[in-house]
């Protein structure tokens, strides 16, 4: 950023007020499909060679959980990037500063040992985590879902991530079942709401 600042229209400072006043735009992220959401800020990280994802999105918990096909967007998200599951960290500035951590994955019974796994290491970690007080299964339409609120603001994503990889390593899961060298689900059931093989 800094060798661009000399060919700028304006000073270094100013760019970055732009910036980060954009980033911030309530309309322009709504503006947002829920696939491009999920990829703008978007991290990973693995555990056991379990990858997971975290996307920060700025905008209130409620307003993310009615975009459009969000957890349709986010197996696709998750398959193109084979991960076990994809987060989703909101904010919320009422009734008072939090954050809102979404997990979703395609196995309701090992997200429930991975979610209350992280309950425990972030209760540990003195996060001030409580599950989330809104129908997240409903407005989604998928059992695949948790949700906590976290009142310890402190825990940006860059913390959060360790503890992910810790609750994983505690509840000794993988979310998925496995997939082929071409990223794609074996699943003769056919019960998974993910592109496989078949249907691509």
């Amino acid at each position: 950023f800094s060798a661009l600042v000399p060919f700028l229209p304006m000073s270094g400072s100013e760019m970055y007020e732009a910036l980060t006043e954009a980033k911030m735009n309530y309309d322009w992220w709504m503006s947002l499909s829920s696939l491009e959401m999920l990829r703008y800020d978007y991290q990973e990280d693995s555990s056991n060679g379990r990858k997971f994802g975290i996307s920060a999105v700025l905008l209130p918990f409620w307003d993310v959980m009615e975009k459009p096909m969000l957890y349709k967007a986010s197996c696709e998200f998750m398959s193109e990037k084979k991960l076990d599951t994809i987060m989703i960290m909101a904010y919320s500035f009422e009734p008072r500063m939090s954050r809102q951590i979404l997990f979703m994955s395609d196995n309701f019974e090992k997200l429930k040992e991975l979610t209350q796994a992280f309950a425990r290491v972030g209760g540990h970690a003195q996060m001030d985590l409580v599950y989330a007080d809104m129908d997240v299964e409903e407005c989604l339409g998928t059992k695949n879902c948790e949700a906590f609120q976290q009142f310890t603001v402190g825990f940006s994503r860059k913390e959060v991530l360790p503890l992910v990889v810790e609750a994983y390593r505690e509840a000794g899961v993988s979310l998925v079942p496995e997939r082929d060298d071409d990223g794609f689900y074996s699943d003769p059931t056919g019960k998974l709401q993910v592109p496989t093989k078949e249907s691509s």
